[in-house]
């Protein structure tokens, strides 16, 4: 009787897909306008070491990540709700920390208005289509 041994390759942890909870999806962006000034610098102050300045993951900090930071400009990150996108940022995944108990709610959406901003024509395209208009004011 003649043995085989077949290798299959182990996948790595960013091969993992990570999402967020479905009840994040239902989370409108109640400040889709943002201010651009104050989004940007929430940006370069704590994204920008690891993702890049314009958000392809390439910062100085972020070659020596395993796994390497995100390309925050594509097609896979922009068809995200914005609420996915919140929650991401706010709870953080190796070797990402969460920015929930640093920024207040306000400035995790501030970010994630920054976000749509770096987004390519290609990505752009998929946008979900509450993520475009602004959350209606309920106050």
């Amino acid at each position: 009787m003649i043995a085989s041994l077949i290798v299959l390759p182990v996948p790595k942890a960013n091969a993992q897909t990570w999402s967020a909870p479905a009840s994040a999806d239902r989370q409108a962006n109640p400040n889709a306008e943002g201010s651009p000034r104050r989004a940007e610098e929430l940006y370069r102050g704590n994204c920008l070491p690891c993702h890049g300045s314009v958000g392809k993951g390439d910062g100085p900090a972020g070659a020596y990540l395993q796994p390497k930071a995100a390309d925050l400009t594509t097609p896979a990150v922009h068809a995200q709700s914005d609420g996915a996108l919140l929650w991401k940022i706010g709870k953080g995944r190796s070797p990402m920390p969460g920015f929930g108990g640093v920024l207040d709610e306000d400035e995790l959406w501030q970010l994630v208005t920054y976000l749509r901003g770096l987004a390519t024509a290609e990505a752009k395209e998929a946008i979900p289509a509450q993520a475009v208009e602004p959350a209606p004011r309920t106050w």
